[in-house]
C-alpha cells in the first residue's frame, strides 16, 4: 500500500506539471494544512509507474537539446555567411579601387610606343619611383602610388594593407603581366604586347577565398 501510495503520489505530481496522462481510475484529493504539509486522500488508485514517466522525460529532454544544438548552429553559420559577404563586398570595393587608381596613369613607360619593340622589357617601378610596401596609411592620408607611380605595370609587385572602421587587415597584392592582345586570358609567353592585364588580389582573415579583380588595360 505504501508502494502504491509513493507511485500515485509520484505520478500526481508529476501529471500536475505537464496536464497529461492522468490516470481515469485514479482519484484524488489534496487538502492543504500549511505550507509543508499535504494530505492525499487515494480511493481505487492504480498509479502509473514512475519509470516510464523518467525514460519519457529523459526522452523530451534529449530531443529538445538535440533542437535547440541545431537552431544555435543554423543561426551562427547564417551569421558567418552574411559577415563574410559584407567582408568580401568590402575587398572587392578595395581591389576596384586600385585598378581605378592605375586607369589614371599612362599604359607604358613610353609615351608613344610605335610598336611593340618600344615597350619596356621590364615591368616594374622604374628609378625613383620605389618605396616601402606593404603600404599602411591613415585616413587622411594619400598612398604612395598615386603619387609615384606613372604608368600601369609600376603596379607590378605592389602590395597596401588597407583597414576600414568595420575591420582591418585587408591584404591587396598586385601584379601585372603582358598577354594576348585578342584573348586577354592568355599570356604572352615573355612577348611584349599592346595588352597589359593587372590582377588584384585581395586576402583577409574574414573570408576563407581570396578575392580576385582583373582587368586588362589595352594601348
Amino acid at each position: 500500500m505504501k508502494n502504491q501510495i509513493g507511485e500515485c503520489l509520484s505520478g500526481l505530481l508529476w501529471n500536475s506539471f505537464c496536464y497529461t496522462n492522468v490516470p481515469a481510475e485514479c482519484k484524488r484529493m489534496f487538502t492543504i494544512t500549511d505550507k509543508f504539509i499535504f494530505r492525499i486522500a487515494l480511493l481505487n488508485c492504480e498509479a502509473v509507474p514512475m519509470s516510464d514517466n523518467i525514460m519519457l522525460t529523459i526522452g523530451a529532454l534529449v530531443l529538445l537539446s538535440s533542437f535547440i544544438i541545431t537552431s544555435n548552429s543554423i543561426i551562427l553559420e547564417n551569421k558567418r555567411q552574411e559577415y563574410e559577404s559584407e567582408y568580401m563586398l568590402t575587398a572587392i570595393g578595395i581591389a576596384q579601387s586600385v585598378i581605378d587608381e592605375a586607369k589614371t596613369k599612362a599604359f607604358d613607360e613610353v609615351t608613344n610606343p610605335t610598336n611593340t619593340s618600344t615597350l619596356t622589357i621590364s615591368l616594374a617601378p622604374e628609378s625613383g619611383e620605389s618605396f616601402t610596401v606593404p603600404e599602411v596609411v591613415a585616413a587622411n592620408e594619400v598612398y604612395q602610388s598615386m603619387i609615384k607611380y606613372d604608368d600601369v605595370d609600376d603596379y607590378n609587385g605592389y602590395s597596401r594593407t588597407v583597414n576600414t572602421p568595420r575591420a582591418g587587415g585587408y591584404n591587396v597584392r598586385v601584379s601585372v603581366n603582358y598577354v594576348n592582345e585578342t584573348n586577354p586570358d592568355t599570356d604572352s609567353g615573355g612577348s611584349r604586347t599592346f595588352c597589359k592585364k593587372m590582377t588584384v588580389t585581395v586576402t583577409s582573415i574574414y573570408f576563407s577565398a581570396p578575392v580576385r579583380l582583373y582587368y586588362a588595360f589595352i594601348y
